[in-house]
């Protein structure tokens, strides 16, 4: 079974990565500025793959999920997940066709989704998910982890013997000395960078073996 990968959206101004297959097409975030965008951006993926069969959120951040996308998704009536550990910064229930997700696998399609718990900022769980599928001779596995805030043995032994690993850290430290700027701007950069936390915390870079 044929497999493909696509980031479809990276950065502040927003977030979607795009997994699918013949029968199943995954958004992993949907943090998209406007709503014209966010409409423009499901109806591309159904004309040239398939309509979206779900949507997971790595974390409430509104550059990976935002007001619109969410609306647009509930208008849709795309199944959409969000972190259970989030429960407290939004609604009780999540508007349908929204779930919450747990660190228990789920099963679309033909993919399995682990959620792992991934350091962001305090106050905001971060997930990355650990997606397998059989393949001809083996299952075959792919990791997405974005926002990382720290590299851990956990993380490391998720990746390990993955057939490709998405890993996105918004944040270097040896870059921001080497590019120093305004004390207004680097207030926040700052801070983070000895806390362990923080979305644009990032040290040392990602260099798995």
């Amino acid at each position: 079974m044929a497999v493909q990968f696509q980031s479809l959206r990276s950065g502040s101004a927003g977030n979607a990565l795009l997994l699918w297959s013949v029968q199943t097409r995954l958004v992993f975030d949907f943090g998209i500025p406007a709503k014209r965008d966010c409409e423009a951006l499901l109806e591309r993926i159904a004309r040239d793959y398939g309509a979206v069969t779900a949507v997971f959120i790595t974390h409430l951040h509104g550059d990976h999920l935002s007001k619109y996308g969410q609306a647009v998704l509930e208008e849709r009536q795309v199944p959409l997940f969000l972190p259970r550990a989030a429960a407290a910064r939004t609604a009780t229930a999540p508007p349908a066709p929204a779930a919450w997700y747990t660190a228990q696998p789920l099963t679309i399609g033909e993919f399995t989704i682990k959620p792992i718990r991934v350091r962001h900022a305090p106050g905001y769980p971060n997930h990355g998910f650990v997606i397998t599928w059989p393949g001809r001779e083996r299952s075959r596995k792919i990791c997405l982890f974005t926002d990382l805030c720290r590299w851990t043995e956990e993380l490391a032994e998720q990746v390990a013997e993955s057939d490709f690993a998405y890993l996105e850290a918004n944040h270097d430290c040896e870059l921001l000395r080497q590019r120093p700027i305004t004390p207004r701007a680097t207030t926040f950069p700052i801070r983070i960078r000895g806390s362990g936390f923080g979305r644009r915390c990032g040290a040392p870079s990602v260099r798995p073996a």
